[in-house]
């Protein structure tokens, strides 16, 4: 099976990837080859693209047709082989009679023949008391009985030569009957010959048919497996961008200094939980909570909207300049970047253990799946988020 004809694309069916012939209705085939974005380039019989470059709801349409079509043409030839079957029986019974016919014919031929023998015998015992007769008058009997026996044997003669030209005429007819039906019969033979070739085809087409279904079914359950690995892989992937956004607020809080009362209700929340000790170790380890004397003082309503803007101001200019720097700081964050992970992976743990009750369960579309690249967007939000945590844990080591 060839690759995909796209551009860099390097897709095949043995990776797994359902390839898809090009159309033969030039509106398609144009829509197709646009898809493909080859210049100067016209599909040949042999192209295929992959379901990649395809909507999801086109892919289930060319599955679910391929798979009637293919069950449709399945039908279609075993209703076609049963009447080839039943054409072939009544063949058979009528080649039986044809044999039987001819066998009675040959036995006719057979008697005839013998019939003619006998005759033949006759008129020459006949020719031999003639020839007597001829002799017994001429030695000296009456003229009335020599007109007698002549009369005689010319009666004898015109029945023997009638007997002779109605068997002639039998034989002829049965004769031009054996070679109609020697025609007929080599005709048939010429017909079943045709048949069982068509039999064949029919029953190698069915080979190819059941075939082309198995490797369909394989194709649809392999998709159906994928589907549901996606689906699960957006399942849990949505459930943890939920469960971190708190998580996420709390460092947001952090790096301003200044807690919402959300925040200070779930660090509340976790201090009684944990107890001041354990509160104490959190914060040693540097898990972005307030500390004991922010959650003794009465949150301050006093806030107003204005500090609230240009703190946002901040973090997303903060955000900026670690997105400038990144890029420069990789090669040295990469070994302080794999210690303090473990850290975060702790802490987004211990944050999903307390709002584990406020979880939602979110199911997954086709429409998710293709558009999982959409969903880089948000990741890279969560990594600055994190690099900008990992820079606090090291100013606070």
């Amino acid at each position: 099976m060839p690759g995909c004809a796209a551009v860099g694309c390097n897709n095949r069916s043995e990776k797994g990837y359902i390839m898809k012939c090009f159309p033969r209705d030039p509106k398609l085939r144009k829509i197709w080859q646009d898809r493909v974005a080859r210049a100067d380039w016209e599909p040949s019989n042999n192209s295929f693209l992959c379901h990649i470059h395809f909507e999801p709801e086109e892919c289930n349409d060319t599955i679910d047709d391929t798979v009637e079509q293919s069950q449709t043409n399945v039908y279609i030839n075993t209703c076609k082989y049963e009447k080839l079957q039943e054409k072939v029986k009544l063949q058979e019974s009528i080649i039986k009679r044809l044999t039987n016919q001819l066998i009675l014919l040959k036995d006719l031929e057979k008697k005839l023949q013998n019939k003619n023998l006998m005759l033949k015998t006759r008129t020459k015992k006949i020719e031999k008391k003639m020839n007597e007769l001829n002799k017994s008058m001429s030695s000296g009997p009456s003229a009335n009985i020599s007109y007698k026996q002549s009369d005689m044997r010319q009666r004898l003669i015109y029945d023997l030569s009638n007997r002779m030209n109605n068997l002639e005429e039998a034989n002829k007819k049965l004769m031009k009957s054996i070679t109609i039906e020697c025609q007929q019969k080599r005709q048939l033979e010429n017909q079943i010959k045709q048949r069982d070739k068509q039999i064949k085809e029919l029953n190698w087409k069915l080979e190819k048919a059941s075939k082309y279904l198995e490797r369909a079914e394989k194709n649809t359950n392999t998709y159906k497996r994928k589907m549901l690995n996606m689906q699960t892989f957006m399942r849990r992937k949505k459930l943890l961008d939920g469960n971190t956004s708190k998580f996420h607020e709390m460092m947001i809080d952090n790096m301003k200094e200044d807690y919402s009362e959300r925040v200070l209700k779930m660090a509340v929340e976790i201090k009684e939980i944990c107890g001041t000790e354990g509160y104490n170790k959190l914060l040693n380890y540097g898990f972005p909570l307030p500390t004991i004397s922010t959650l003794q003082t009465p949150p301050s309503d006093s806030i107003s909207e204005s500090s609230k803007t240009n703190s946002i101001q901040q973090i997303t200019f903060l955000q900026q300049n670690t997105n400038e720097k990144r890029d420069t700081q990789t090669m040295e964050n990469d070994a302080e970047a794999h210690t303090k992970h473990q850290y975060i992976e702790n802490a987004t743990s211990f944050c999903e253990e307390i709002i584990m009750d406020n979880t939602e369960t979110v199911t997954g579309t086709v429409q998710d799946i293709f558009e999982e690249s959409n969903d880089d967007v948000d990741d890279f939000s969560t990594n600055e988020l994190k690099e900008q945590f990992i820079l606090k844990l090291n100013s606070i080591m």
